[in-house]
C-alpha cells in the first residue's frame, strides 16, 4: 500500500497543486501582515509574480495613505483586503468595511453579496475592485458613501473531500501525522503524545461547537496555529467581551463573532473583560450547552467552537504547586463551575515545548489554505458508520454525567476524522486518541472536583479500553505538587506547618487554599514579633494574640522562657493559592513558633485549622469540608481541627476518597495540638 518513495515525494504526487514547498513561499517578508493561508493561495495562484502582486496591491502602514491617495485621484484601485459587511438598518444599506485600507464605510455593489455571502458572516480576504465617487464625497453623509467595493474575488482554495479521505491509503499512521503536522506549521515529533497534543489543537476547525481550552507558558504556539489556518477563525485578544460583540448588536442587529466565524479564539483571556454585562458568561453558558443563543427577539444558531487560551506559571513540566486548582489563570468570571462543566477538553499546554522558528518553518506539507478549508469541510465527513465500529469495540464508560460522554465522543471522533478520514483505524493509535480524549475531559473533572466537591464526584471519564484505567487522580497523583509541598510532606524544617484556609476572590468564597507559615526565631533580640509575606489585617491580629499566649505559657508548652527574652521571632506567609486568606491561622502560628523554639520539626504532611484564644482555647473555624480537601490534594494526610469541627468532616460534603487518605484529628487545647503536632507530651522540654 505504501510506495518506497519518500514521504515528501508521495505527498507531493498525491496531492498536487495543494503540496507546497516553503521555498515557493514568502512567509518570512509578509507573515507579520498576512496570514499564512493567504500567503499559500497566492503562491498557488500567482507563483512568483505573488511578490509582485502583494508589494502593489497590499495596503502597509508604509503604503496605505499612497494608495489611498491613488482611490482619490483616479477614482479606481484594485487592491487585496479584508473585507467584512454589515448591515446598517438606520441607513438601509449594506456597509462594507475595507481592513488594511482602513476604510470603515464603503458601499458594495449590488448582487456581490448575493455570490459571496461569507462577507456578511465574518468577512473574507480578496482581490477588491474599489472605486471613489466624488459627487457623493461632497455630499458629506447625505446618501451613499463615496467608496464603492464595485468587483471582489475571493482568494481561497476549494477541496475535494473525497480525495483527501482516498489519498489516506497512501501512507502509514505515522506518515499521515507527519503530513498533517507540516502542514498545520509543526516540525514533526517522534513523540506520539506531543503529536497528537499539536493535533488536538486542530479540533475546534473539525469539530462544530467544540469548547477547547489551553493554559500553558508563553510561546508554546497556542494562537499560531489556528489563527494562521483559516479567515473563519477571529481571534479576540484581552479587551472587551460583551454580548453585543459576540452575539448581537441590538442597535444596528448585526451578528457578532460568535455567529459569524466558524472558530472564536479568547486568547490571552486572563486579559478579557467579561465584567460589564454579566450577561455575557450567561450567553456564552447557554451557547457553548445548546449551540443556540437568544438576544433580543431571535433566537439564532451558530456552529463556532470556542478556544480559550491562557498562560500558566509552571515547574518543570508541570503547573506551579501555587494553584488552588488549575481554573485560577481564568478571569473570575469564568470561575463559574456551570460555565467550565461545558469545556470539553482541556489541553495541558505546559507539555508542549516553547517554539523557536525552526519549529514553525515546516519546510513542505500540504498548501495552508487548503489544508485550513480541509479541516472545515471535515466537519461535513459522513463519518457515523465509523465511529459506531469504534464504540462497539471502546465504548464509553458507565457513570459518566451527558456532558462527559458528549465531551469524549466530540473530542475522539474529531481526532479520529484527522488521523482516520477514511474509516480504517489501527493500533495503537486508536487506542492513544481514546484514551487521550478521555485525558483531556478528566482534566475538567479534576478540577471542577476541587473547586465543588460537593456538586462534583469523582468518577471516571473516558472509554473501556481493555488492561488500562483512568483513575480520578488528584495534584499530588499527578505530580503537580510544589516543592514547598514535598518538603512540607516528607521532612518539613522547624518553625514550619501548613495552615489551612479559605480562599475569597472579590467577595466571593472559594476553595480550600494552603498557607505555609515559616517562623524563626532571631538571635540578639528582645522578644518583638513581626509578620511578613502578603497578608491581610486579620492575620495580624490571630498572630499578636497567637504570640500573646505564648509568651504567657511557654514552660507549660516545654519552652524556656530565655528562649525568647533575648530573641525576636519573625512570621513569614507563602501562600499556595491567590486570593484572601481567612484568619483561621491562630493555631499554625503557636505551632510554628514553637517549633522554631525548639528547633524541632514538627510531624510530616500535617495541616492544622483553627483560631486561638488567650487561654489556649482552640476556636471553631468555617469551610472545613473545602479546607480537607485543599489538604488532601497538596498531599498532607494528618488534619487537625477544633474539636467542635470534628463531626463536620462527616457531613457528607467530603467525598469518602478523601476521607479515605486523611486522618482528622478534633483538638480542643493548644496543649492537645502540640502533642498531636509533635509526637511528644507538650509539656516536655525538648529544646531552648
Amino acid at each position: 500500500m505504501y510506495a518506497e518513495r519518500s514521504l515528501r515525494e508521495r505527498a507531493r504526487s498525491v496531492f498536487g497543486p495543494a503540496f507546497a514547498e516553503q521555498t515557493e513561499t514568502f512567509g518570512a517578508a509578509y507573515g507579520a501582515v498576512l496570514p499564512r493561508f493567504l500567503l499559500d493561495f497566492l503562491a498557488g495562484q500567482y507563483g512568483p509574480a505573488a511578490e509582485d502582486l502583494i508589494i502593489d496591491h497590499f495596503p502597509t502602514t508604509r503604503t496605505r495613505q499612497v494608495m489611498r491617495n491613488r482611490l482619490l485621484q483616479e477614482g479606481e484601485l484594485v487592491l487585496l483586503d479584508y473585507v467584512e459587511v454589515h448591515v446598517d438598518l438606520e441607513r438601509g444599506e449594506p456597509v462594507a468595511r475595507l481592513a488594511a485600507l482602513e476604510e470603515n464605510r464603503a458601499g458594495i455593489r449590488p448582487g456581490l453579496l448575493d455570490a459571496y455571502p461569507d462577507l456578511l458572516q465574518g468577512g473574507l480576504w480578496g482581490r477588491v475592485t474599489a472605486v471613489y465617487d466624488h459627487e457623493a464625497a461632497r455630499r458629506r453623509g447625505e446618501g451613499p458613501p463615496p467608496v464603492l467595493i464595485d468587483g471582489f474575488q475571493p482568494l481561497q482554495a476549494t477541496v475535494d473531500l473525497s480525495r483527501f479521505v482516498a489519498a489516506r491509503a497512501e501512507f502509514s499512521a505515522a506518515e499521515w501525522m507527519e503530513l498533517l503536522l507540516r502542514s498545520a506549521g509543526y516540525r514533526p515529533v517522534e513523540d506520539r503524545r506531543q503529536a497528537l497534543l499539536y493535533l488536538a489543537r486542530l479540533l475546534p476547525l473539525v469539530e462544530r461547537n467544540l469548547n477547547l481550552l489551553e493554559l500553558g507558558p508563553k510561546n508554546t504556539g497556542k494562537t499560531f496555529l489556528l489563527r494562521n489556518l483559516s479567515p473563519r477563525v477571529f481571534t479576540l485578544a484581552g479587551g472587551r467581551a460583551t454580548p453585543a460583540s459576540l452575539f448581537v448588536n441590538l442597535v444596528t442587529g448585526a451578528v457578532g463573532l460568535v455567529g459569524s466565524r466558524q472558530v472564536v479564539i479568547f486568547d490571552e483571556v486572563a486579559y478579557t473583560s467579561f465584567t460589564d454585562d454579566l450577561g455575557t458568561v450567561a450567553l456564552l453558558k447557554d451557547f457553548m450547552e445548546s449551540g443556540q443563543f437568544s438576544r433580543g427577539r431571535l433566537t439564532h444558531s451558530s456552529e463556532a467552537s470556542l478556544v480559550f487560551l491562557g498562560n500558566i506559571r509552571v515547574e518543570g513540566r508541570a503547573p506551579a504547586g501555587t494553584y488552588a486548582h488549575l481554573f485560577e489563570p481564568l478571569p473570575a468570571e469564568l470561575q463559574d463551575t456551570a460555565f467550565l462543566d461545558r469545556v470539553h477538553a482541556f489541553l495541558p499546554g505546559w507539555e508542549l515545548p516553547k517554539l523557536t522558528p525552526g519549529d514553525v518553518d515546516r519546510g513542505w506539507g500540504l498548501s495552508t489554505d487548503y489544508f485550513g478549508e480541509i479541516l472545515l469541510a471535515l466537519r461535513d465527513l459522513p463519518y457515523g458508520h465509523s465511529w459506531l465500529s469504534i464504540l462497539e469495540r471502546y465504548p464509553p464508560r458507565a457513570g459518566m454525567t451527558r456532558r462527559d460522554h458528549a465531551a469524549v465522543e466530540k473530542v475522539a471522533r474529531g481526532l479520529c476524522k484527522l488521523v482516520f478520514p477514511d474509516g480504517r483505524t489501527t493500533e495503537p493509535e486508536l487506542r492513544q486518541i481514546l484514551a487521550l480524549a478521555g485525558e483531556l475531559r478528566q482534566r475538567v473533572e479534576n478540577q471542577l472536583e476541587i473547586m465543588d466537591p460537593g456538586e462534583f464526584i469523582p468518577h471516571e471519564v473516558g472509554f473501556v479500553l481493555p488492561g488500562e484505567r483512568v483513575a480520578p487522580a488528584d495534584f499530588a497523583a499527578r505530580g503537580q505538587v510544589g516543592s514547598l509541598d514535598r518538603r512540607a510532606n516528607q521532612s518539613p524544617a522547624p518553625g514550619e506547618v501548613t495552615s489551612l484556609s479559605v480562599r475569597s476572590t472579590k467577595g466571593r468564597s472559594g476553595g480550600g487554599m494552603v498557607l505555609i507559615v515559616q517562623a524563626s526565631a532571631i538571635e540578639g533580640g528582645n522578644g518583638q514579633i513581626r509578620l511578613t509575606g502578603a497578608h491581610e489585617p486579620p492575620l495580624e491580629q490571630a498572630l499578636h494574640t497567637a504570640f500573646h499566649y505564648l509568651q504567657k505559657h511557654l514552660p507549660e508548652l516545654g519552652v524556656s522562657p530565655d528562649c525568647l527574652r533575648n530573641r525576636n521571632m519573625v512570621v513569614h506567609l507563602v501562600a499556595l493559592g491567590r486570593g484572601r486568606e481567612s484568619a483561621d491561622t491562630g493555631l499554625a502560628f503557636v505551632l510554628a513558633m514553637v517549633s522554631a523554639l525548639l528547633s524541632r520539626p514538627l510531624l510530616p504532611a500535617l495541616a492544622v485549622t483553627g483560631g486561638v484564644s488567650l487561654h489556649g482555647d482552640i476556636r471553631p473555624v468555617d469551610g472545613v469540608a473545602r479546607k480537607l480537601l485543599a489538604a488532601y490534594r497538596h498531599g498532607r494526610r494528618l488534619v487537625l481541627v477544633p474539636r467542635e469541627n470534628e463531626r463536620d468532616a462527616a457531613t457528607g460534603a467530603v467525598p469518602e476518597h478523601v476521607l479515605a487518605g486523611l486522618a482528622v484529628v478534633g483538638v480542643g487545647t493548644v496543649r492537645e495540638a502540640l502533642e498531636r503536632a509533635f509526637g511528644f507530651p507538650a509539656g516536655e522540654t525538648r529544646g531552648g
